[in-house]
Parts: C-alpha cells; structure tokens; sequence
C-alpha cells in the first residue's frame, strides 16, 4: 500500500544545493523531505572546495547581493584561507593578483547544513537513488513507487545526470555529449613545499586538454 504522507516540497540531492533549498522551505513553514543516495553526508567527498570569500563573490556576481547569506561559511568547514591567485598560461607566463578565496571541508560543511535543516524539521532519508512516479495524477517521490511520498514540488538536485530530472520526464540526454562532460581528478596530498595561501591554477592542452 502506497504511503499516504505529502510532503510540500521534495528534495533529491542532499548536497549543498538541495541542502540550501531544504533549509529555505522549512524556514518557510513547508514540510520538506530530502533523500540522498549517500550513505553518510558529505562522504564520499566530491570537488568544489575552492570558494571565493563573500566579498569576491559579491564582486563577481553584483546582482547577487540579496543571497550574501550564501556565500558566508562557518569557520569550522574552512581548511585554508587562500588570499592571492596565480595563474600560469601554457607558454610558462605568469599573472598574479589579491584574491580571497577558502578550501572547504565538504563534510563539515553539508553535515552542518544537514543538522540545520533537520532543526527546522526538514527530514532526511539516506542510502538509495530515488526516483518521480506520477499515481492518478499525483507525483510522488522515493527509491521505489511502494516507498514513495506525495510532492508538492519536487526539486532535482541530485547532480548530472539527474535520475530524479529524467524520471520526472525532463530529459537530460542532449547534454550528455563529450563535450559538455569533463573528466576531474582531485588529490589530497601533505608534506609538499607549498605557498598555503595562494592558488594556483594552470591552462594549457599539456596539463589540461580540452579545459
């Protein structure tokens, strides 16, 4: 038997965004539910932990001012304080300029956000993808139709290419070219001679092809 429980809003992805989007809703007084196919918040890590300080985010998107809140971190999710960035072009040429940026610890961070929107009655359900059945007319959400809930509004964000987008019948195959996909590779190294508060970034088809 089907359960009988709406909640107003669904969340699939319990990463930064779909956590940011909970914590809004329930701020709101909606009932929320959040699934994540992770078995533990944060782990495994993904990439993104570089992030410019809130006064270089608000320089690089100055129509962003009414979201600032976003951009403030909580100082135990930041490992490094970066204050200059030097860029390197493929011919070996060098520019170098004051740039506040943080490494983030993913984890603190998405598990704080977890804890904070569970605090505001968000409820969380981790360990299985889930998908959007439609029953008469009703969209619902869950790993399985049997396991799933009644939605107001559902809202994918469980990464490309989302399972939750595609089963809810918005297509994401025409973005699934090589080219709009990008290979990373992410290492977490210690004892190395290193400047801790700049970062560096290089571009050429030698270290990067096709980025």
């Amino acid at each position: 038997m089907l359960d009988s429980r709406q909640f107003d809003i669904i969340v699939a992805g319990a990463g930064p965004a779909g956590l940011q989007a909970a914590i809004a809703a329930a701020e709101l007084g909606a009932s929320v539910l959040v699934f994540d196919k992770k078995n533990t918040i944060g782990r495994p890590v993904r990439c993104g932990e570089f992030f410019p300080c809130k006064e270089e985010m608000l320089d690089l998107l100055p129509g962003s001012a009414g979201f600032a809140s976003l951009f403030e971190i909580p100082s135990d999710a930041i490992t490094n304080a970066c204050e200059t960035l030097r860029i390197f072009s493929p011919q070996g040429s060098c520019w170098e300029f004051p740039f506040k940026a943080y490494v983030l610890d993913r984890v603190v961070l998405e598990q704080r956000m977890a804890r904070e929107a569970g605090k505001l009655g968000a409820e969380i359900r981790l360990g299985r993808p889930v998908r959007v059945f439609e029953s008469n007319g009703q969209i619902r959400v869950g790993p399985t139709e049997e396991e799933s809930f009644k939605a107001g509004v559902v809202i994918a964000a469980d990464g490309f290419p989302s399972i939750s987008a595609k089963s809810g019948g918005l297509s994401c195959d025409r973005y699934q070219l090589p080219e709009n996909v990008a290979i990373n590779y992410q290492y977490v190294m210690d004892g190395l001679d290193v400047e801790s508060r700049v970062t560096e970034m290089y571009t050429g088809t030698s270290i990067a092809p096709g980025g």
